[in-house]
């Protein structure tokens, strides 16, 4: 067959169904003025548009779930950051290496949330009345003043539930031992206090300790550390306050055995600490 010839069968075949294909198919033509619009909208009478709360938008009824983007390293906003790990992203394994968990016993097992309850990355440390208080530690500034923050989640609308503290972990200098405050009495919107302050340089490992206040049922989320040198033009010391010393030796007895007889990798049912 000729490519004359088989275009001339295909043109048959096409008008041979297009009796069939009226009965089926059903197409919807673009609207189109009759004669009164026709004639309203030469004369420049046009209607005007509908008002749009005549159609009022759907309600797409409650929210089933929020999409966000979280990075698995924490907050990269500050590559500076001299704790160990600031975000509790490797805090959470059986290493336990940056952070350490203390309740009633001594050092125990850290309690770990993760996702979308963390204010960054993707795990986060809890406390609740079994386990009242993190340690966590940092690298020395080399004489340079600090800047420090921490947030926490707390149950309530009073962040003093939490207390924070920065001190030097080699020689617990009462005189360089500061309590840490939030930087407003009560939480955002979302639950989150964040402590802040500038303290003056320290010459060795840097220490931060949170301690909580709880009730039953209660407890605290805590994230996003951060630990870096002041620039320049911040004071040397703001918002960080000396502490007592009767709160000194309260909690130089909490944490000098933790630091002596620390142990590390998962927790044996009964752990045998050194001398």
């Amino acid at each position: 067959m000729t490519r004359r010839a088989l275009s001339l069968s295909v043109l048959v075949a096409s008008i041979a169904c297009l009796p069939a294909c009226d009965e089926t198919m059903h197409v919807n033509p673009a609207p189109v003025l009759d004669s009164s619009d026709a004639a309203a909208h030469d004369a420049g009478d046009v209607k005007p548009e509908a008002s749009p709360d005549a159609f009022p938008p759907l309600d797409a009824g409650p929210v089933r779930r929020t999409v966000m983007t979280r990075s698995p390293f924490g907050n990269l906003s500050y590559t500076d950051n001299l704790l160990l790990d600031g975000d509790m992203e490797m805090s959470t394994g059986g290493g336990q290496t940056p952070w350490v968990g203390i309740g009633a016993q001594g050092q125990a097992s850290l309690k770990v949330e993760t996702g979308g309850r963390c204010r960054s990355g993707l795990r986060c440390l809890v406390l609740d009345t079994g386990l009242d208080t993190l340690l966590g530690y940092g690298v020395a500034a080399g004489d340079k003043p600090l800047e420090f923050w921490l947030w926490a989640q707390v149950p309530g609308n009073d962040c003093s539930v939490v207390k924070v503290y920065v001190f030097p972990q080699m020689t617990f200098s009462i005189t360089m031992f500061n309590q840490v405050n939030s930087e407003t009495p009560e939480p955002d919107g979302e639950g989150w206090c964040r402590f802040y302050a500038l303290r003056s340089p320290m010459d060795e490992a840097v220490g931060v300790l949170v301690e909580t206040r709880l009730l039953n049922q209660q407890r605290v989320i805590v994230d996003d550390a951060v630990l870096r040198v002041a620039d320049g033009t911040s004071p040397t010391s703001l918002r960080s306050l000396p502490i007592s010393k009767l709160v000194h030796a309260r909690i130089v007895a909490k944490i000098a055995p933790v630091l002596k007889n620390r142990w590390f990798g998962p927790p044996l049912p009964n752990p045998v600490h050194g001398p």
